[in-house]
């Protein structure tokens, strides 16, 4: 439907975890009250963690207009788990920041780009509408289970950003 088509268009930019955030998308562009939106890719686990973030500002970065995806539980490598295993860090992981964050947690993101058939399958049984890969590229809503993304790393700041946005536009 059309509001998913538009939701896969603004998965261009990423964050991973809480630590990238913290240091890239949380300082670079919320940085003097900057409203920019964004998708945060979240594993549970990074949730109150030491290179993590605290509850309140991951509700800042979400009501700052940020999306949040859900990233696992514990950021394995889910081609390797057991069919339970597999459902309870793609699916626990989704009730839990739904219920932590009372949003909408639609999206996911393969843990270090791990996946499989078996593992889309289970992400589709989730509930999800989509999930990202770590495939370069702009999304397209023609595999929405197998989206490719722009990821922001730290060394990039908003010029390199900005510079691999542009560039993808020359594609």
């Amino acid at each position: 439907d059309l509001e998913v088509h538009e939701r896969i268009a603004r998965k261009h930019a990423t964050f991973d975890g809480l630590f990238e955030a913290r240091n890239d998308g949380g300082n670079v562009f919320l940085r003097d009250g900057a409203t920019h939106d964004g998708v945060l890719n979240l594993d549970a686990s990074n949730i109150n963690a030491d290179e993590g973030f605290g509850e309140d500002r991951i509700a800042q970065l979400l009501r700052a207009g940020w999306e949040l995806n859900s990233h696992s539980l514990t950021h394995p490598d889910l081609t390797t788990l057991g069919r339970d295993a597999l459902l309870d860090e793609v699916s626990g992981s989704r009730k839990l920041l739904r219920r932590t964050f009372h949003v909408p947690v639609d999206f996911f993101c393969y843990p270090s780009g791990r996946f499989d058939d078996r593992v889309v399958a289970a992400v589709k049984r989730a509930g999800y509408l989509g999930a990202t890969t770590t495939i370069y590229g702009l999304a397209r809503a023609g595999d929405p289970y197998r989206l490719a993304r722009v990821r922001v790393n730290r060394s990039d700041g908003v010029d390199g950003f900005a510079a691999k946005l542009v560039e993808l536009e020359k594609r």
